[in-house]
């Protein structure tokens, strides 16, 4: 750039210089020698060219620094700044925040990554991910401009960090955080944290819980029974032929047996292994109500669902005395969805709303 500058400048000089000669009548009457112009100023010329141009340069510099610096700044004091993907360690429980223009790639270990403001875009899939999403090994997770974001670790971890990031190697998880697969956004959050910090349910391992799986009819009635503080010592009874009464279940089913909560299928067979439906959880609830002895709430009217002829006759009141106790509710529709399989995170959901509208002691 300043060679071909310097290059015009000269070019327009000589040019000058041309007319300066002719002006005065030829060579040997100049009005400018040619050695002041070759010796004195064109060297001047060039010297305040490069200094113009210098001059120029450094503006367009500063007014790009400055407009860079505006985008880029995020608080030095706050923030540290890795130029290149640098890596960290993490315990469970440690955290990076990342500020926006910064890339994030978890390289080993579980993590999720919470999004304060602005979008987060998973480059790797060249999209964007929710605030939640459990973080996917190798990929790249960039914060866009006005973006704050939280990557918090669930295991031991390491990971390489672009950009600006403050970083804690260890930590503690929140109680309503204590699972990985289930953000504070989420919509059991509050129901699912309830009873894990009670004692009523768990995770399936390695701080996850599955909200979306489905349930076993002997999973529930152990959420069930952990809720009565059944002493399991008491009760090894073999009520089923496929209930072993020394498996985690047995002694939970044998108690729901013997209080009349569950009878089984009518042919000595429990089904501990199958998923529960949903007009099943609504009548195990209700049978659980009346063991407790508890009164229920009126709260909503007893409108009948949409599919409320899918109900079987056995468990259609159980349905319509769960709804009225706002116990359960329907799904988009208006409908209960007798049939479906009910999800962890609705069971947490009605085991929630139970205790609280119940007055269940804990």
């Amino acid at each position: 750039m300043k060679k071909l500058i310097a290059l015009l400048l000269i070019i327009s000089l000589l040019l000058c210089a041309g007319f300066a000669l002719a002006a005065g009548g030829g060579a040997g009457d100049p009005l400018v020698s040619l050695s002041y112009i070759r010796d004195i100023f064109m060297p001047s010329v060039l010297v305040q060219a490069e200094n113009r141009l210098d001059m120029e340069l450094k503006k367009i510099s500063n007014e790009y620094r400055a407009r860079l610096e505006t985008l880029f700044d995020t608080g030095s004091e706050k923030f540290d700044f890795s130029g290149g993907f640098g890596e960290l360690t993490f315990s469970k429980g440690g955290f990076l925040e990342m500020d926006q223009f910064t890339s994030f790639v978890l390289t080993s270990g579980s993590a999720n990554i919470v999004i304060n403001s602005g979008e987060v875009i998973d480059t790797t899939l060249g999209r964007p991910v929710d605030s939640g999403t459990i973080l996917s090994p190798k990929h790249r997770y960039f914060a866009a401009e006005g973006t704050s974001a939280l990557v918090r670790m669930y295991s031991e971890s390491r990971g390489l960090v672009d950009g600006y990031y403050l970083h804690e190697e260890v930590g503690e998880i929140p109680p309503n955080l204590q699972f990985i697969d289930v953000p504070s956004n989420h919509w059991a959050n509050e129901y699912i944290t309830f009873l894990a910090e009670n004692g009523i349910v768990n995770g399936v391992g390695d701080s996850v819980f599955a909200p979306g799986s489905t349930v076993t009819r002997a999973a529930f009635v152990t959420i069930l029974g952990r809720l009565a503080g059944v002493d399991i010592s008491q009760y090894t009874g073999i009520e089923f032929s496929d209930v072993e009464p020394d498996s985690w279940y047995g002694p939970y089913i044998s108690w729901a047996s013997q209080n009349g909560i569950v009878t089984g299928y009518g042919n000595g067979k429990f089904g501990p292994g199958n998923n529960i439906t949903r007009e099943q959880m609504a009548v195990l609830i209700m049978r659980y109500a009346d063991y407790a002895d508890v009164t229920l709430p009126s709260i909503n009217e007893g409108e009948e669902f949409a599919d409320q002829a899918q109900i079987e006759a056995y468990a259609v009141e159980a349905v319509s005395l769960a709804q009225r106790a706002g116990i359960i509710t329907g799904k988009p529709g208006g409908v209960f969805d007798p049939k479906g399989t009910a999800l962890r995170a609705e069971i947490s959901t009605v085991t929630y709303r139970l205790i609280k509208n119940a007055g269940l002691p804990l």
